[in-house]
């Protein structure tokens, strides 16, 4: 059995290797999504220019400071190279800001692996982990598009796998710092406070959320350092809730800039694609509708999890997937972080393969609208609209009749039976 352990483990690196150097491969082409690439050019050279305590008074920017620190290390990085800023437009800059997200696709690959370890053989735990790693949506998001929700992919699944080995404090400091990483760290909040407020006490509740109060502070404090007197005490305590404000504006600042039903994902809202998500419907908002769904799916997954607390990686799923069809302001790409955990689940029942294949289909599909919408705006004009429409609608109808048949196996929950050989695996 060890033996056969260190082949799936060699197997696992190696395809590992193989989907990474694929990711550095169209990294190196100098194509991207030019609105997303362009802002992040443009905060990692202002960040390397400014310092972080006069970047956000200096530069537009929706993002929290979180991810702020990668760009600044981005920015400072490429300046060795190319210390007069003269070749920003090519493609080494470009390169650098895809890296991390291509890093933390491999780094979800390997979560995944960890997590399925103890529950399913080896081989199964290696296969999940390679599909996931060469899911062409995965790679697409990365090493093509530019985008970063890979990192919060990576987080989500670093999260889970720590409540797994009951390191709930640990877990509860990372969900914090997913949060200022990018606001959508906040989709898992539910699965964490359902999953866990019966299993812990007060003093672990107290602990877990006081160090994630410290440690957001920490974080934010160097972006707001200049308005610190740390000369005059009382001058000083007054200062210490500056970072909380800051970040308080940022949130309500990136929120406020798409106040719309959606903004081309296709969820439920797809028929009033970037209308405001404040028109009334039965004299009740869009966004109290999408709320009031939200609400309704999870009320059910917290009786789920409370019967079925080993069901947590298919709560997960099902939980993401709802942010993303119900909510208003959803964007094309936030289904992508359902896709990790539906890779999961799918290693532990596999009925639910063809929802997790389903669900990647239409995946690709609405990010390849979107990416063709503002990338190619020739292309895209091209087409019919009612060739456009049709397809937007027929994928939004597979999306929900998909998150149907997977909150569906919360109803008729056939509890996954762990591996024998995958327990001894794991003693060895």
């Amino acid at each position: 059995m060890l033996v056969d352990n260190k082949k799936d483990r060699d197997r696992l690196f190696l395809g590992l290797a193989i989907t990474f150097f694929l990711r550095l491969g169209l990294m190196s082409v100098p194509y991207a999504f030019w609105i997303d690439i362009g802002s992040f050019r443009g905060w990692a050279l202002g960040l390397a220019g400014l310092g972080l305590p006069n970047f956000y008074g200096s530069m537009w920017t929706d993002y929290p400071p979180g991810y702020m620190y990668v760009l600044w290390l981005t920015g400072k990085f490429y300046t060795l190279f190319d210390p007069l800023l003269q070749h920003t437009n090519q493609v080494l800059l470009m390169f650098l800001i895809k890296l991390i997200p291509a890093i933390a696709d491999i780094g979800s690959a390997l979560v995944i692996w960890l997590i399925l370890q103890p529950l399913v053989t080896s081989s199964k735990a290696r296969t999940a982990a390679l599909l996931y790693a060469f899911n062409p949506v995965i790679i697409f998001i990365s090493a093509v598009w530019g985008q970063v929700d890979s990192v919060i992919s990576f987080l989500m699944l670093a999260i889970i796998w720590l409540l797994q080995q009951d390191k709930f404090a640990i877990a509860g400091i990372l969900g914090a710092v997913s949060v200022i990483v990018k606001p959508q760290g906040l989709f898992l909040l539910p699965i964490f406070l359902l999953s866990q407020w019966y299993k812990r006490n007060l003093w672990q509740w107290f602990r877990a959320i006081a160090l994630s109060i410290v440690m957001i502070w920490l974080i934010v404090l160097p972006f707001v350092w200049t308005q610190v007197n740390f000369l005059d005490f009382k001058a000083f305590l007054s200062t210490m809730i500056l970072p909380f404000k800051f970040l308080y504006n940022q949130f309500i600042s990136g929120a406020s800039t798409y106040p719309y039903a959606t903004v081309n994902a296709f969820n439920i809202w797809s028929g009033v694609n970037w209308k405001p998500d404040s028109t009334e419907l039965f004299g009740l908002s869009y966004r109290w509708i999408g709320l009031g769904l939200l609400s309704i799916v999870l009320t059910w997954i917290g009786v789920f999890l409370r019967r079925h607390p080993d069901g947590i990686f298919l709560a997960t799923a099902v939980v993401l997937l709802s942010v993303f069809l119900f909510p208003t302001r959803m964007h094309e790409r936030y289904i992508f972080y359902a896709i990790a955990f539906l890779a999961i689940s799918s290693a532990l029942q596999p009925a639910l393969r063809s929802i997790y294949v389903g669900i990647t289909a239409t995946s690709a599909i609405n990010i390849g609208y979107a990416f063709i919408r503002y990338n190619h705006d020739k292309l895209f004009n091209s087409i019919p609209s009612g060739w456009l429409q049709g397809l937007i609608l027929l994928t939004a109808i597979t999306n929900l009749i998909l998150f149907l048949a997977l909150i569906s196996h919360t109803v008729n929950y056939a509890v996954p039976t762990i591996d024998s050989s995958a327990q001894l695996s794991v003693s060895n």
